[in-house]
């Protein structure tokens, strides 16, 4: 473990200088609380390298289920896209725009990205039934996973 005494800079200075980008992220209005002092980039990044992807400090969603456990499970129903793609198939890990960090403005665009087939087996609404209002979140409440119900409405 480097100690603070020995870096060139304090540490969010010495990561800004080559990643902008992701200090643009932080301004934005929705955003881990990285700025505040209350996170470090270490929290969540190797800056020595890892073989995950980005140098998370562990592989996909476990890294974020280190500070999120309520998203961990296991649940007896999972959402796939949590377990293959991991946390960023719907949140940006940085900041957004987005309430709850998440990719697209409304949360129903968000899920027909994927449940997009109105006759596939992961969309059991009809074709002429799908919700044309609100967020499917108003029903499917268990989004991350639940012990409950496979259509994650508990």
């Amino acid at each position: 473990c480097v100690h603070t005494s020995q870096l060139k800079a304090p540490r969010p200075e010495l990561v800004v200088g080559c990643h902008g980008t992701t200090q643009a992220q932080f301004a934005l209005p929705t955003h881990h609380r990285v700025p505040a002092g209350t996170m470090k980039c270490t929290d969540c990044h190797n800056p020595h390298g890892t073989s995950n992807r980005a140098a998370l400090r562990q592989s996909g969603w476990e890294t974020c289920t280190q500070c999120h456990v309520e998203k961990r499970g296991p649940f007896v129903f999972e959402h796939s896209a949590v377990k293959v793609e991991g946390c960023t198939a719907c949140h940006t890990p940085h900041g957004s725009v987005n309430q709850m960090l998440l990719v697209r403005r409304e949360s129903r665009f968000l899920c027909l990205q994927c449940h997009v087939n109105p006759f596939a087996a992961n969309v059991p609404h009809g074709r002429l039934s799908f919700q044309t209002r609100g967020d499917c979140t108003r029903c499917h409440a268990a989004i991350h996973g639940s012990n409950f119900d496979v259509n994650f409405l508990h």
